[in-house]
């Protein structure tokens, strides 16, 4: 029977038994940025690869909740997108994104979810585009907090669209959801699928609503700490079929993602031709 382990999350334990040792331990020492506490361990050393896995875990499952929780999260999001949907989210990205020298490098690890380990580590903004193009993907084909508008491009072709700029519409949207911090927009191009024509993907994160949550500190007392979490809203246009699709979890953000896409990018005055609504959930 194999031992047992109280504290180390699924998506971790799937980790520790799968992925290269040196992987393994750059992810579990992987900092976001600076602040971070260092997660520095007295790693096993063992040349049998099966001693050092029970090694970790049973070296991971001594640690506290603190510790371990941020690490089962990013070893979740790996692992979603080491699944058969996730990784051609990610393989896109990687092709549009990254150079030929910087593909052959991720194309040359030993499987998916290597693949999706080498660009967490090293390209997190690359990463986090192929999460929000997964999730699109999921709304599109669920059709859950997703709107699709009807909308007149005029003279603009995919061409133009591609040349959008993303400045405008980044303040333009800061200033319509009264928003403290300005929003933050990638795009990415989405080529032909069995079951979607080419395509243009807009990401929007943004700051969401002010909200507070009771810390509870060492000496018993708790505090209030009042934080903005930060929302992400996609887009997708599709010339083709003359179609905006707005995907995200707030009704009031994917409208106003459309209206400002279509105002910005088509230079559309909604006053005299509102966007037609074709699809709520």
């Amino acid at each position: 029977m194999g031992q047992r382990y109280n504290r180390i999350g699924r998506e971790t334990l799937q980790i520790a038994d799968t992925a290269p040792m040196e992987l393994l331990r750059q992810i579990v020492e992987w900092q976001e940025d600076e602040t971070d506490d260092q997660r520095d361990l007295d790693w096993p050393a063992s040349e049998d690869e099966d001693a050092f896995r029970r090694s970790v875990k049973s070296l991971l499952d001594e640690q506290t909740i603190e510790f371990l929780r941020p690490i089962e999260d990013r070893c979740v999001r790996i692992n979603q997108l080491a699944s058969a949907n996730g990784i051609k989210s990610l393989s896109h990205v990687a092709k549009e994104r990254l150079s030929h020298e910087q593909y052959q490098e991720f194309d040359a690890q030993p499987n998916e979810l290597c693949r999706c380990i080498w660009m967490f580590l090293g390209r997190q903004q690359d990463f986090r585009d192929a999460e929000a193009f997964h999730a699109v993907r999921q709304y599109r084909d669920h059709g859950r907090m997703y709107d699709a508008f009807e909308a007149d491009a005029g003279a603009a072709t995919i061409t133009s669209v591609q040349q959008m700029d993303p400045g405008t519409l980044a303040g333009l949207l800061t200033t319509r959801l009264d928003l403290p911090s300005k929003v933050d927009i990638s795009t990415l191009h989405l080529q032909a699928t069995p079951t979607h024509r080419p395509s243009l993907l807009v990401i929007v994160r943004h700051a969401g609503p002010l909200s507070s949550v009771f810390h509870h500190k060492d000496g018993g007392q708790r505090k209030t700490i009042y934080f903005r979490p930060s929302n992400e809203a996609s887009l997708v246009w599709t010339p083709d079929e003359g179609l905006i699709e707005a995907c995200g979890a707030s009704p009031q953000v994917r409208m106003s993602v459309a209206e400002t896409f279509a105002e910005v990018v088509f230079k559309t005055d909604l006053s005299k031709k509102p966007l037609s609504w074709r699809y709520y959930d």
